[in-house]
C-alpha cells in the first residue's frame, strides 16, 4: 500500500529537500495521543491526503504503543525519539528508547494470530506487527548502546521526480 502523493501543481517553490521532524516525548498513553497528532499535522500542512494520514498514524500508534506497553513496561516511563524524513519513495521514520529489547533482538515475524477459535477466545491482540510488516517497506530493528532502534519507510509516490 502507499500513500498518494500530496498534490504541488500549483506550488512552484516547494524546496527540493525538507528537514527532518523530529519529536521527543514520554513513553506514555498521553504523549503518544500528542506525537500522532502533530505527526498527523505536520502531514496535512504539507498536502498529503487523509489516507496517507491514517496509514502513517495506524503504523505510527502501533509501534509507539508498543514502545509504552513493552518495551517501558513495569519501569514508570521513559523517552521515544520519533524522526521522519521524506524520501524520494516516501517517508522514513525513525523511533528510538532506551526500554527493553524485543525478544531475540529480533522484529515479530508477519503472522496473524490464530482466528480459528470461538468468538469468546479471540485474541485480544497480535494483529500490530502484522500491519506494521503490510503497511511499510524498508522495516528494520537494532539495539545498540542500550537504545532500540525501528526504521521502516511509508511508501507516498512523492519524490524529487514527481
Amino acid at each position: 500500500m502507499s500513500c498518494p502523493r500530496p498534490d504541488r501543481s500549483n506550488d512552484l517553490t516547494a524546496p527540493a529537500a525538507e528537514p527532518p521532524f523530529a519529536l521527543e516525548f514520554d513513553a506514555s498513553e498521553d504523549s503518544v495521543r500528542g506525537a500522532l497528532g502533530a505527526v498527523r499535522r505536520h502531514l496535512s500542512e504539507r498536502g498529503y491526503d487523509a489516507e496517507c494520514c491514517s496509514t502513517v498514524e495506524v503504523v505510527l500508534a502501533e509501534a509507539l504503543n508498543n514502545i509504552v506497553e513493552h518495551a517501558y513496561a513495569g519501569t514508570g516511563t521513559g523517552e521515544v525519539r520519533l524522526e521522519m524524513l521524506r524520501t524520494g519513495t516516501g517517508l522514513r521514520f525513525v523511533l528510538c528508547d532506551k526500554g527493553a529489547p524485543l525478544p531475540g533482538l529480533t522484529l515479530p515475524p508477519r503472522r496473524l494470530p490464530r482466528r480459528d477459535v470461538s468468538r469468546a477466545n479471540l485474541p485480544e491482540g497480535g494483529f500490530g506487527w502484522f500491519l506494521i510488516h503490510t503497511l511499510t517497506t524498508a522495516l528494520d530493528y537494532s539495539r545498540a548502546q542500550h537504545e532500540n532502534r525501528l526504521s521502516f519507510e511509508i511508501e507516498t509516490n512523492f519524490g524529487p521526480s514527481a
